[in-house]
């Protein structure tokens, strides 16, 4: 059966990203009845024993590009290997992950086979046997429906947005994959990554937390940092994470980070305070048991997600509802209930 979708799946250190999987599920609805004709791209350079890995558990086949410009992320070898490849001259579909990497790789690949490329993707249909693509743009506020003018298409997927497959049991087969080697001649000479170095990470307590308060942007000022904090050590078992403008602004070390780039959470109550609701950092929290919002902004992105959406200004809000709560605790636990 000949490609008609190639999964081009993250790799970093010789690893496959557990994200990657949830290609396999962009690959069922693209092909619902044929999920077989989808094939994973991998790249590394030693990479064919984490490709067995995927394969057995999404039941897809591999191709296993190797080679020592692969084993930390390349954007633009990979390009160059994933347009040489003959299997891209029968795919309709080429599918990335919605990240910087898979970004820039899959921009390259559209400009060089003349197909759309269209990203963030969270959702996939058909019409009349033409493909609608759902995406989200204005931080999440607004959502969109694309038509792709061309019939072959590049897409970037948002995390988050497809289920992986359950995992397949393909029995004592072995999974396929084809193992194929690459050569000098895909790599970029301005530039050649030679190393990894991960950041020691403190405990933030993230993991563990029934209650996490997040802080974004709107928040307003650095100093405001210390509402949040206050309310988190109010609440019982809270921890503060962040949004990642306010990582990048140095408000908050990028530990504290929640979303498609940081960590992914579902505490029992998650309280967004000053964020939009930008789908990179809705799809890290939104499996949360309960959303409470707070926003100045009555149309931003997070009430379309939110259980309770509170229209105010947190740094008049926060302190009240901190002053509320800790007068309600007195008087519960002071006898002020049973007089």
């Amino acid at each position: 059966m000949p490609t008609t979708t190639l999964l081009v799946a993250d790799t970093i250190n010789n690893t496959v990203t557990s994200k990657s999987r949830e290609l396999a599920g962009v690959a069922c609805v693209l092909a619902p009845d044929a999920p077989e004709s989808a094939v994973y791209v991998l790249a590394g350079e030693y990479i064919v024993q984490a490709g067995q890995g995927l394969c057995q558990t999404t039941g897809l086949g591999a191709i296993a590009l190797e080679g020592p410009d692969f084993r930390f992320p390349n954007p633009e070898a990979l390009a160059s290997a994933v347009c040489s490849l003959p299997e891209l001259e029968t795919a309709r579909h080429i599918c990335f992950l919605h990240t910087p990497g898979g970004c820039q790789v899959a921009a390259k690949v559209a400009v060089k086979i003349g197909a759309a490329c269209i990203s963030a993707v969270e959702n996939i249909r058909f019409e009349s046997d033409q493909i609608i693509l759902k995406r989200a743009f204005l931080n999440g506020k607004l959502k969109m429906e694309t038509r792709p003018g061309t019939e072959r298409v590049v897409m970037t997927i948002m995390p988050g947005g497809f289920a992986a497959p359950k995992s397949v049991d393909q029995g004592p087969s072995e999974p396929r994959i084809e193992q194929r080697q690459t050569d000098a001649a895909v790599r970029d000479e301005r530039y050649t990554p030679c190393t990894l170095t991960k950041t020691p990470e403190a405990d933030t307590g993230l993991d563990k937390a029934a209650i996490i308060v997040a802080a974004g942007r709107g928040i307003g000022d650095e100093d405001n940092i210390d509402i949040i904090h206050s309310l988190a050590r109010t609440l019982p078992n809270a921890a503060v994470a962040a949004s990642r403008p306010l990582c990048d602004m140095k408000w908050l070390p990028y530990a504290h980070q929640v979303g498609i780039t940081g960590k992914t959470v579902a505490p029992r109550l998650y309280i967004a305070c000053g964020i939009s609701g930008a789908q990179q950092h809705v799809q890290g929290m939104k499996d949360s048991q309960c959303i409470v919002a707070v926003n100045t902004d009555p149309n931003a992105a997070i009430f379309s997600v939110a259980d309770y959406c509170i229209v105010e200004d947190l740094t008049l809000f926060i302190p009240a509802f901190i002053k509320a709560y800790q007068a309600f605790l007195s008087w519960a636990y002071g006898g002020g209930r049973h007089r």
